[in-house]
């Protein structure tokens, strides 16, 4: 998810988005499915 043009932590990201970096409110760099699917099938943003 993204809000206000930053990224949520661990929040799901879509897979038009996977691979695609953002920053977070923290400064920290996340990217959409770097760990792959869950067990539902979503990405998320992850370190």
């Amino acid at each position: 998810m993204v809000v206000n043009g930053r990224v949520i932590p661990g929040g799901f990201c879509s897979p038009s988005q996977l691979w695609m970096k953002g920053v977070a409110s923290n400064g920290r760099t996340y990217t959409c499915g770097s760990k792959g699917r869950d067990a539902s099938g979503h990405y998320h943003w992850n370190v």
